[in-house]
This record gives structure tokens, C-alpha cells and sequence, in this order.
């Protein structure tokens, strides 16, 4: 079956993305999946990740980007409505799209240059295949994503609604201490957070915070 590189991931990952289009790959195809409404799934990419490190890898996140070009994921446009990840064993998992300006994506068309974001569970030294299977008009969305993401988002606090900025958590005023996503002097682009203290309080550690950031055991950061 014809693959290619899609991106080796930091020092102990390499995903091979296979041709959807080929549809003789060795895993029969999973069938029925959540929410499918009656209907089935017409098409699926094969993904096989590599784990090239000394450590095994347990519900890793691992992000792939969505667009036309090689090595991308070819689902721009899809519905995400419809999209399922299974394992080789058939065990469905959940999964993360987020679009470029750091929206989840979980219905309608999904935006080119998203990244799709997947959990590897992979002994080491070793490979594992996942399935991503979209094109089923009539399937239901999935109630739930996946929490954990690879990497901080949204880093320069630029994106967000009238009040906070996306993906991040401000700590309630409080006293002497105030959190606010402001646009006074930031340090580079529009937006930056801006912490006031009126009293000084030793040990207490306030501000912005970002949840679910998948950490690896081990790793420096």
C-alpha cells in the first residue's frame, strides 16, 4: 500500500499516513461505529505511528496537520460531525480538531490547516495503526472530545471572546489581586494578561492557567 512521511514528532514519534483511497488495506473495516445514525462510513486513513523512543507511550497526544499538501491530513472540508478514530482492536477513541485561529472543531466543515489531534498508546520500539473514518452523511457528532493536547495553545493570549482569551482560565478577582486579559502594553501583538497585586502575598500563585496539557514523564521542558 502506498505511504508516506507525515511528520516526525519531536525524538520518538514518526506517523506513516497511508492512502484512504486504497481500500485493501489488512484490517477489515470497523463496523458499526457510535452515533452512526443507521448510516456507515465510505471512507478511512490509516495512520501508523512509530514509537522511536526508550519509553512507551500511554494515551500520547499526537497532532497532524489538516490540508491538501503532502504529508497533510486530507480532510479539509469533511464533516467533523462524522469522524470516528478506532485501533486496530476496534476500540473507538476520542479525538481533537482545532482550527487555526485555536476553535474546537467538532461539527460542520472542518477548516484546512486544523490540527487533528489523536492519543497513541504504542510499546517501545514499536508501531501502531489508527484509523480515522469520515464521510458517513447521516452520523451523529460525538458528544465528547479529547481533552489532552500536545502542546500549550492560544500561547500569545491573541485569540478569544469579548472577555477571556481562548484556552486559557483567569483566576477569579480576589481581594488585593486582579487578572485581566488586556490590550495595555503588551509585550508583542494586540493582547497581552495583565496581574495586579496591591499587597504582596508569599506562596500564593495566581493568574492565567491552561488545563489538559499533556505532560511527558521524564521529558525537560
Amino acid at each position: 500500500m502506498k505511504q508516506f512521511t507525515i511528520a516526525s514528532i519531536g525524538l520518538y514519534c514518526m506517523l506513516i499516513l497511508s492512502s484512504y483511497s486504497d481500500r485493501k488495506f489488512e484490517v477489515d473495516w470497523h463496523h458499526p461505529l457510535y452515533m452512526a445514525n443507521q448510516d456507515y462510513w465510505r471512507a478511512r486513513i490509516p495512520v501508523t505511528v512509530e514509537n522511536l523512543s526508550a519509553q512507551a507511550l500511554s494515551g500520547h497526544p499526537v497532532g497532524m496537520k489538516v490540508g491538501q499538501a503532502t504529508g497533510e491530513l486530507p480532510l479539509s472540508g469533511t464533516d467533523a460531525s462524522a469522524i470516528r478514530v478506532v485501533d486496530e482492536m476496534g476500540a473507538e477513541l476520542l479525538c481533537r480538531i482545532t482550527a487555526p485561529d485555536g476553535m474546537l472543531v467538532t461539527k460542520g466543515a472542518i477548516p484546512g490547516s486544523s490540527t487533528f489531534v489523536l492519543p497513541v498508546t504504542i510499546a517501545v520500539q514499536a508501531s501502531e495503526t489508527y484509523f480515522i473514518y469520515f464521510d458517513n452523511p447521516s452520523a451523529w457528532a460525538v458528544a465528547d472530545v479529547l481533552e489532552s493536547h500536545h502542546r500549550v495553545s492560544n500561547g500569545g493570549f491573541e485569540a478569544g471572546d469579548d472577555q477571556n482569551p481562548l484556552g486559557w482560565r483567569l483566576d477569579w478577582p480576589s481581594g488585593e489581586k486582579s487578572v485581566q486579559w488586556s490590550r495595555d502594553q503588551p509585550h508583542g501583538g494586540a493582547y497581552c494578561i495583565q496581574i495586579r497585586n496591591r499587597k504582596e502575598q508569599a506562596g500564593v500563585v495566581y493568574g492565567a492557567k491552561q488545563r489538559d496539557v499533556h505532560i511527558r514523564g521524564g521529558a525537560r521542558y
